[in-house]
């Protein structure tokens, strides 16, 4: 019997049995969204992203992105944002809420909003976009950032990281907001030790596909001593051996 004939079938012999299955599936949709809002409100994120996740005085909107850019902020964030590892979010956790975000709408479109860190948190909210093959978000976020730079240098920089996005190019566009935010944003921070942070979060993530990315661009861009130490943590990486990987980053960060 195909699932047309049943569906038919059902109705007609067990119409409550029907409802009642019918149900099921937005019950279960009903049950992970408040599963989301509950961590949303008990992991803190209400106090900066406000209760409807549409910014606030000290961080920016999360409401209109995608639940694999919520993901990656999480486990990932630069500039003031705590990052929320394993032990303080399970990945069940940290599905739960990043599928409750994805689905509340975005505020309406305006200029951007002037907070601490502001600038930072649109670069790396672009970045985090382009690393999911997000153009639009990034480009959104990309847009803001220019809104705030005050330098004309920064801005063409932006420019030119929006024309990188707007083609297409969405690894080269995600490479020069790093090189931005390293040059321009936080020039404390170095660029190998801005790589290393993406790497470390990045295995939080699950994603040994982005951790051997940073891993690669920190060999490239490191000294000869400091290059054998990466080139070692990109053969565990191939191995699969995160694990150490992990401990051994966050030894380098002296986090």
């Amino acid at each position: 019997m195909n699932t047309s004939r049943f569906a038919r079938w059902l109705q007609a012999s067990h119409p409550l049995l029907a409802v009642v299955l019918a149900a099921l599936p937005a019950a279960a949709q009903a049950s992970t969204h408040m599963a989301g809002m509950t961590i949303y409100q008990k992991a803190g994120c209400v106090a900066c992203h406000g209760a409807d996740a549409r910014g606030g005085p000290i961080a920016p909107p999360l409401a209109g992105h995608s639940a694999e850019q919520v993901k990656r902020s999480v486990r990932n964030p630069q500039g003031i944002m705590p990052r929320f590892g394993d032990d303080k979010l399970t990945e069940k956790e940290l599905g739960a809420l990043a599928a409750y975000i994805a689905s509340l709408e975005a505020g309406p479109a305006g200029a951007a909003l002037e907070f601490p860190g502001a600038l930072a948190a649109h670069h790396w909210m672009a970045h985090h976009a382009l690393r999911s093959n997000d153009a639009e978000d990034g480009i959104h976020h990309l847009g803001h950032a220019r809104e705030l730079a005050k330098d004309q240098a920064h801005r063409a920089d932006i420019d030119r990281a929006l024309a990188l996005a707007r083609a297409k190019r969405l690894e080269e566009a995600a490479h020069a907001v790093v090189e931005m935010v390293s040059s321009k944003v936080t020039p404390d921070v170095p660029m190998e030790k801005l790589h290393l942070r993406l790497a470390l979060g990045s295995i939080d993530d699950g994603n040994a596909k982005e951790v051997q990315h940073h891993l690669q661009h920190y060999v490239d861009g490191t000294s000869l001593h400091n290059r054998k130490h990466a080139e070692e943590l990109l053969a565990l990486v191939k191995k699969g051996d995160l694990a150490t990987v992990k401990k051994r980053l966050a030894h380098l960060l002296g986090v």
